[in-house]
């Protein structure tokens, strides 16, 4: 009884430190999607310490639910509040964003205007910096290995 006690604790220490130390890059990855200076790269492993159906809140006027995680393609739908920002980003794999409704506006393709039904792609490395258009913005982005 006694070992099985031990067991368990040891167990559940070691899902803190895991759940910490994924809360912790979690955290990482959405400062990034946040902010213009410093780190840029978003990865695939970063993209896949998030779960299916939770809210990751950008900033307070951009988030983000992943909808559909497979072996080699994330899904993602991302909501931008009227004239939200990103910040500055990049993957390590390909990215496309269909606007489903109002538009994107891509700052560093000099304010390219991506219309709703449209999709914009980025490569591996390529950095981008989305902004919601000035109404209401829904986004369907599928990052691909």
């Amino acid at each position: 009884m006694k070992e099985e006690l031990r067991r368990l604790r040891a167990e559940k220490a070691a899902d803190k430190e895991r759940f910490e130390v994924l809360s912790i890059r979690v955290n990482n990855m959405l400062k990034i999607f946040n902010e213009d200076a410093g780190e840029t790269m978003v990865t695939w492993e970063d993209l896949l310490d998030t779960k299916v159906g939770e809210i990751y809140y950008v900033n307070e006027n951009v988030y983000f639910i992943p909808v559909n995680i497979q072996s080699k393609k994330l899904t993602f739908i991302s909501i931008c509040e009227p004239n939200g920002k990103f910040g500055i980003q990049e993957h390590d794999i390909d990215e496309a964003c269909k606007v489903i409704k109002g538009q994107l506006i891509e700052k560093m393709q000099d304010n390219r205007v991506i219309k709703k039904g449209e999709t914009i792609t980025y490569k591996a490395h390529q950095k981008h910096k989305p902004v919601g258009g000035d109404e209401f913005n829904i986004y369907w982005v599928e990052f691909k290995k």
